[in-house]
């Protein structure tokens, strides 16, 4: 089953990624997007 182990770590650093991006847009609209009233 080698197959599975890197397919497993694609998918972590995939999700690491996405994570790190959300996270990166989320700090940088916080302010913008609670003026408006909305927190996402």
């Amino acid at each position: 089953m080698m197959r599975n182990r890197g397919w497993l770590i694609a998918v972590i650093i995939g999700i690491a990624l996405m994570t790190t991006v959300c996270y990166c847009t989320i700090q940088r609209n916080t302010r913008t997007e609670y003026t408006n009233g909305r927190i996402i």
